[in-house]
């Protein structure tokens, strides 16, 4: 948890929660539009895909519950600072992925990772916004979310079309 005399303004909390939660929302939809590639790339089938797929999901469900109990003692902040340089190792992992294999690992530490982004921002932004105010800030965090799943098709899809691969 952050230090109490450190005075971080409102927005700058929501800015940052609402990058970290367009991430989170990216990486849910991504897969879609490279699963034609990963069958090519990797021989793999439609079944795996899915498995690719799900392997996300189910970690990152199963998380929730954990993460929200950490955050209500830890904190936002705390538990933020601890899981987002696992998000970029799986980040990296996946960019780097030889094998089918390493690619569900990755996807498995990137979900495990992020996992906890979205109660953590609902939590940091009701502490930081009174109660007048808090639902309008809600909508925009999740409304910019659900943006994130738009650019999480159409911006791989475009990589592909372009010949630039995943």
């Amino acid at each position: 948890m952050l230090p109490k005399s450190i005075n971080i303004p409102p927005l700058v909390i929501l800015a940052s929660y609402m990058g970290l939660y367009f991430f989170s929302q990216f990486h849910r939809t991504a897969i879609g539009p490279l699963a034609g590639e990963f069958m090519r790339e990797f021989g793999v089938t439609a079944s795996s895909i899915g498995i690719l797929t799900s392997s996300y999901f189910a970690i990152y469900g199963f998380l929730q519950v954990m993460y929200g109990a950490a955050i209500d003692k830890y904190g936002s902040s705390s538990i933020i600072l601890l899981t987002m340089p696992l998000y970029v190792a799986g980040c990296f992992l996946f960019a780097t992925s030889l094998s089918f294999e390493m690619l569900i690992a990755s996807r498995v530490l990137i979900a495990a990772a992020i996992a906890p982004v979205f109660i953590a921002g609902l939590k940091a932004t009701a502490l930081a916004f009174g109660s007048s105010t808090y639902g309008k800030v809600v909508g925009a965090y999740t409304g910019w979310g659900y943006t994130a799943s738009i650019f999480g098709m159409v911006i791989p899809s475009v990589m592909l079309g372009r010949g630039l691969g995943w």
